[in-house]
């Protein structure tokens, strides 16, 4: 069979300490569901790299191949753990194009939200989890000016086809809060803020707890905010790991 080797794509944090146990607990979950793969990780933003200033922490997928390369794997399957196939996905599918000499096989894999599929199936988690009829649930992404942030649209309008109490917006650029905040106040309920983000990150601190509570506040609701990201969330996970044996078997 020879070596095999699969390589858990996040996108990085700045806010490392927060996010450590998270990233542990998910190279574990695929340790136990693939046991004959070394399991290794890696991250795709420069921006964050620049930020924390060590390699070390948030290795790029670069010097990963290398380092496998080095360790006679034979077979590389890039499994990303993002939300988008925005710029930084996009700058990591290019490198894995140097090795493709280096390895008899070496795949990368699809973001969360990319086939029509994985927006049914996130919609699905998402029922399953949120249920209450008393609650507005309200999805933010982070948007932005690239185009991979249509997902967002894309989902808010699956979401929405499924239960009216299922909105989405994003805090930059896409959905602000000006064009759902009629929505919210018809609906007239208590909102629980769900991010979708994979980390605790800077966003999730600032953006999501802190300026978009305030602008629900502003509107006479009263809002709180999940303390679970999509990276501690068991379902999402379960779909990550359903998209790696894809990968690996197709």
């Amino acid at each position: 069979m020879g070596k095999k080797s699969i390589i858990l794509l996040f996108h990085g944090t700045s806010n490392y300490d927060d996010s450590r146990e998270m990233y542990a607990n998910i190279i574990k979950k695929f340790e136990n569901e693939f046991k004959d793969f070394h399991i290794t990780d890696a991250y795709s933003s420069s921006a964050i790299r620049k930020m924390i200033l060590n390699e070390e922490i948030f290795p790029t997928i670069e010097s990963r191949l290398k380092e496998l390369k080095n360790k006679n794997i034979e077979k590389i399957y890039i499994s990303p753990i993002v939300i988008l196939q925005n710029k930084d996905y996009s700058k990591g599918f290019h490198t894995t194009t140097k090795f493709k000499k280096d390895f008899s096989v070496i795949k990368y894999g699809e973001s969360s939200l990319s086939t029509p599929e994985d927006y049914d199936n996130i919609v699905s988690i998402i029922k399953k989890e949120f249920h209450k009829n008393d609650y507005t649930y309200l999805f933010v992404g982070h948007g932005g000016k690239h185009h991979s942030n249509s997902a967002y649209g894309m989902l808010g309008y699956k979401l929405y086809l499924e239960n009216e109490s299922y909105i989405t917006m994003t805090f930059a650029k896409g959905i602000g809060i000006n064009e759902i905040k009629n929505k919210l106040i018809k609906l007239n309920k208590k909102i629980l803020i769900v991010p979708i983000l994979i980390s605790k990150s800077f966003h999730y601190k600032n953006e999501i707890s802190k300026d978009i509570v305030n602008q629900i506040k502003e509107l006479g609701l009263e809002s709180e905010v999940m303390d679970r990201t999509f990276g501690e969330w068991d379902l999402f996970l379960e779909l990550c790991i359903n998209k790696t044996k894809k990968l690996i078997n197709n």
